[in-house]
């Protein structure tokens, strides 16, 4: 698949307190195809920057949770009518060229997942060598991932179990979807984390895994 030959690419980018960052992602990304920003109920100025950048804003009238925003961003883009959606991170960690190289290794596949070279937190290592294993798939938590909406949208809800964005791709290879993963360069996030400290965020990481694992061998619905 050619980059250009697509106008029908949403890039939902879920976003709380990203005001420092999210114009140079807004910009970046809109290069791309059409921006959805998911404004978690940021308290700071988020919201203007990035409609100010380009983007669709939708805004949440609380903070309600990454998998939370991804839902509302998801179901936005699937009512517009979109062909393909693409996650995307605020923070800056990832690239034009690697949002690229994921769509046009898509090809026939169903979902592309962007596999970094780098992970942050032990959990999303154990993780990733679990989901190597299973599906051949060695970063399930990755941001940065494209989903093809024809055969993705029965999937919906996004997340429906606070599974940090794996749920999806998950359910998609228990229903015979196919999934490709693709080699990304990440930058390293220069402030803050938005899944706090590293024993909450392996805590998180836990849970997800064991019950991706569940739901792929079919004991969690």
């Amino acid at each position: 698949m050619i980059w250009h030959e697509t106008s029908s690419l949403a890039i939902v980018i879920p976003a709380f307190n990203e005001a420092l960052t999210i114009n140079d992602v807004v910009t970046k990304a809109r290069a791309l195809g059409h921006v959805i920003v998911v404004d978690d109920g940021s308290r700071d100025e988020t919201a203007r920057v990035a409609r100010e950048a380009g983007a669709q804003v939708l805004s949440l009238a609380k903070n309600s949770g990454y998998e939370a925003a991804l839902n509302a961003g998801f179901s936005l883009a699937f009512r517009d009518g979109h062909a393909f959606i693409m996650t995307m991170d605020a923070d800056n960690q990832h690239n034009a060229e690697s949002a690229k190289e994921l769509f046009t290794a898509l090809g026939d596949a169903d979902i592309a997942i962007g596999i970094r070279r780098k992970k942050q937190r032990l959990m999303e290592v154990v993780g990733g060598w679990i989901g190597y294993l299973l599906w051949g798939i060695s970063d399930p938590f990755s941001g940065l991932k494209i989903y093809r909406a024809e055969t993705c949208q029965t999937l919906m809800p996004f997340d429906s179990q606070k599974l940090i964005g794996g749920e999806m791709f998950t359910r998609g290879l228990r229903s015979g979807l196919t999934v490709v993963g693709v080699p990304i360069v990440t930058a390293d996030r220069v402030d803050f984390p938005r899944f706090g400290n590293t024993f909450r965020a392996n805590t998180r990481l836990a849970r997800a895994t064991a019950l991706l694992i569940a739901i792929y061998i079919g004991l969690l619905r």
